[in-house]
């Protein structure tokens, strides 16, 4: 899980749960125990350990950290030969120890750790990236998944602010551009799927769509203008929801080729593999569409539809042909049972 850190916070869980002993000389009523005692009845315990490491840390600060000595100084991690101290400046370091028999630490070498690091200056991208992943972690119904990262956000939401037209569109344009396992065997098997469909793929690519709204996108047509686009940019883009919903449909009776009779004992390989293909291409068509209606629902601008169509016309050609390739095979497996 990636963790992220404010300037004035250090992130990170320590191994140990348990802070260490309070060392007191403070009386507390009449009763009075010699710190001495203390440390001879935690020796060798972990507390006494932990006690002695963080001394260690801090009274070698100058050696670790140079000059610069931060304000506070955590140790996150304790391990039975080193530890890993963060620093409030973000700066890591992981520092090898040495324990001897009389309970004496010595901080024996150490080294930098580079760990991610988010600043003001960058955080909004950060979190723009993730609150991306998350919408994509959903649209695969993937809930634990995106429970994970949301979990990792929370320290961040101040306040519920939507996400922006252009955060839902980017969203949507990347989860159909993301590579895939259908997507690798599409382009290793190119030719091959190209050849199967035959007289198919001219009718597929007749019918393949141009990009529409780049005057839109770049600025050739004046904002002011854009309303008079709205009406053709949501046609389109429910024409390709209802294009998609029909590739879809060739691709339900995919699971009952699992039990199919067409693949002998020395077939399954394949049987696997083309499963495998036919089942990731039914999600990631069943994620694309989800997200080009809820982009019509959520975004306001139509420069930003336009943007969405635009993608998607250029990758629909691919999806019909993985989609045409994948029916027509289910077809006659399923005929030949």
């Amino acid at each position: 899980m990636s963790q992220v850190q404010k300037l004035d916070t250090v992130i990170g869980t320590p191994v140990d749960s348990t802070p260490p002993v309070k060392r007191s000389t403070n009386r507390v009523s009449t009763h009075f125990v010699p710190t001495e005692e203390i440390q001879k009845l935690t020796l060798g315990s972990y507390e006494y350990l932990a006690s002695k490491l963080d001394e260690a840390i801090s009274k070698d600060a100058k050696r670790l950290f140079g000059e610069s000595i931060p304000n506070k100084i955590e140790r996150i991690g304790t391990f039975a030969d080193h530890v890993l101290i963060a620093a409030d400046d973000g700066r890591f370091m992981k520092v090898m120890y040495e324990r001897a028999t009389s309970g004496a630490i010595k901080l024996v070498n150490f080294e930098a750790i580079n760990v991610p690091l988010y600043t003001e200056a960058n955080l909004g991208s950060y979190l723009d990236k993730e609150a991306r992943s998350i919408v994509d972690s959903l649209l695969a119904h993937d809930i634990s998944q995106a429970e994970l990262k949301l979990s990792a956000l929370i320290p961040f939401v101040e306040e519920t602010v939507p996400p922006t037209d252009t955060q839902v569109v980017a969203s949507a344009i990347e989860s159909m551009r993301a590579d895939r396992p259908w997507k690798r065997l599409y382009r290793e098997r190119t030719e091959q799927v190209r050849e199967f469909l035959g007289a198919e793929l001219k009718k597929i690519e007749e019918r393949k769509l141009p990009a529409k709204f780049t005057k839109l996108t770049d600025g050739q047509v004046p904002e002011s203008q854009h309303e008079g686009y709205k009406d053709l940019v949501h046609t389109d883009l429910a024409y390709m929801s209802e294009a998609i919903g029909g590739w879809l449909k060739s691709l339900e009776t995919v699971s009952e080729l699992k039990d199919a009779n067409a693949f002998g004992p020395e077939e399954q390989a394949v049987k696997t593999t083309f499963l495998a293909f036919a089942e990731d291409l039914k999600q990631d068509l069943q994620n694309v569409r989800e997200s080009v209606v809820e982009s019509m629902r959520l975004v306001g601008s139509v420069a930003r539809l336009g943007e969405l169509y635009d993608a998607l016309a250029e990758e629909s050609f691919h999806y019909e042909v993985a989609s045409q390739f994948a029916s027509t095979m289910i077809a006659g497996l399923r005929n030949s049972k």
